[in-house]
């Protein structure tokens, strides 16, 4: 099975098990719930959250609490501070919260 999800030019997006439609158009690699901390412009206190994949433009995160869309969250993970805008917050089964975010700006450190 591929760990990249990929969708052509011409392949129309379809709902996932959630109702969800994915319109990204580029590369996403999924990363197997990196460790992360997060902060947002809501809250100051850092929480613990997990990368669940990455692309180009975005990220989507695992979090025990929810994020409000619109809202800007700075993540620190694999020496790479990203901070990016909520685009959807979606609830799991077991309580967490997957968010996506559209990047503003990544950081890598060496």
């Amino acid at each position: 099975m591929s760990r990249d999800l990929v969708y052509g030019q011409d392949e129309s997006p379809q709902p996932g098990a959630n109702g969800f439609v994915d319109r990204r158009r580029e590369q996403r690699s999924r990363a197997d719930f990196i460790p992360a901390r997060v902060q947002t412009d809501e809250d100051s206190t850092a929480i613990i959250a997990r990368v669940v994949d990455i692309s180009t433009s975005g990220l989507r995160l695992n979090l025990d609490s929810s994020s409000k869309v619109g809202s800007v969250v700075t993540v620190w993970f694999n020496n790479t501070v990203a901070s990016g805008e909520t685009r959807y917050c979606l609830p799991r089964q077991d309580g967490s919260f997957d968010i996506g975010l559209r990047l503003l700006d990544v950081l890598h450190r060496s």
